[in-house]
């Protein structure tokens, strides 16, 4: 069945959709900057958000001695000061309350590197690593993104671009779903190496984009005139009794 063509529509359809698709510019335009927002600003951004925990994550053993130097030091001072009594001249007096087992809680410089460099060691992004996160994050988008991408692509069906075009778009719109809702399950499963594949996901989005949102809109507001007479006269022929038609053709 030949779709109605969409540059036939009334009006208000036309309006309709126009607004729609205006929405979807500024979507599109959202989406892709997440992507960039989220794992695109930082090196190794996918790896670091949604790949599995690694030893960089863990505190180094030279931090954690430095830790345990510090404290240890600061036992035997306390442990070699003099005891302090609460000297009254009496018989009974007893030292005061003794504080070996109390450490100083004020940072030491070997404290505040050792949390200076596990600050380094933190991921620059949040951590969405977890089967639980994953799980809530495609949980949505893998019913949206779908739904809008088949809209879009109903409404290109109906222009009058070539069928190669179209199938090209089909194709290219929905393998950049796919991609960016896998990746992050690939990156956390089976290999970081899967990593790429969002950002390709996402430019293979962005490129779809273009004839399924500003092709649609030139050929349903610009329809070729030429076309559009060749169309009519058509129609004229099947239907020789409609005077409607003749007013709409061109005079030649």
């Amino acid at each position: 069945m030949t779709p109605y063509p969409l540059h036939r529509s009334t009006t208000s359809t036309k309006v309709l959709i126009t607004l729609f698709m205006l929405f979807m510019i500024g979507s599109f335009t959202v989406a892709l900057l997440n992507v960039y927002d989220k794992v695109g600003r930082v090196p190794n951004g996918v790896v670091e958000r949604y790949g599995p925990d690694t030893v960089d994550s863990q505190p180094t053993a030279a931090s954690t001695q430095t830790v345990t130097d510090n404290a240890q030091a600061i036992g035997a001072q306390t442990e070699d000061a003099p005891a302090v009594t609460t000297n009254t001249g009496g018989i009974y007096d007893e030292p005061a309350p003794s504080t070996t087992n109390t450490i100083d809680s004020t940072p030491t410089t070997g404290t505040m590197m050792a949390n200076q460099t596990s600050s380094e060691n933190s991921p620059a992004v949040a951590r969405m690593n977890t089967f639980s996160a994953l799980l809530d994050i495609t949980h949505p988008h893998i019913f949206e993104m779908p739904i809008i991408i088949l809209v879009l692509c109903h409404f290109l069906m109906r222009t009058r671009l070539p069928e190669w075009m179209k199938i090209a778009t089909y194709v290219l719109s929905f393998s950049g779903v796919a991609g960016m809702l896998a990746t992050p399950w690939l990156v956390r499963y089976v290999s970081i190496n899967f990593a790429p594949l969002m950002i390709y996901s996402a430019i293979a989005l962005g490129i779809s984009a273009i004839p399924l949102i500003f092709v649609t809109l030139f050929d349903m507001w610009i329809p070729g005139k030429q076309k559009q007479a060749v169309e009519l006269r058509e129609a004229k022929t099947k239907y020789p009794a409609s005077r409607s038609l003749d007013k709409m053709l061109p005079n030649e």
